[in-house]
């Protein structure tokens, strides 16, 4: 049942169906709300800390490949790419790439 591809794509319809109901939702009701309003706040602050979550459950407990990467390693990136992050004028695409060949490089090194 699993391997069937309708299967697959009525999960994947399910999951976007969902996300975009509540984004719809969301800038309908957001059309109404003054940029300071309590409810903006909430919400920004809710997402910010779901992505925080997140990242830092992927750099802790990583599954796959990356779990079979060291902690110490993975940290070094992290605060490394803070601070390119910073000197490079908060630009994401340049942090991205430096902590992606930092990372390589570091595992090039252990081998």
């Amino acid at each position: 049942m699993a391997d069937h591809p309708y299967y697959i794509l009525s999960i994947i319809g399910v999951a976007a169906a969902a996300t975009f109901f509540w984004r719809i939702l969301g800038t309908y009701i957001g059309r109404k709300l003054a940029i300071d309003h309590f409810m903006i706040k909430w919400a920004t602050a809710t997402a910010y800390s779901t992505v925080t979550a997140l990242s830092f459950k992927l750099l802790i407990f990583p599954e796959g490949p990356l779990g079979e990467t060291m902690l110490l390693d993975r940290l070094i990136v992290l605060i490394v790419a803070v601070g390119v992050f910073f000197l490079a004028k908060k630009n994401i695409l340049i942090t991205c790439i430096f902590g992606v060949i930092l990372f390589g490089a570091i595992l090039y090194l252990r081998q």
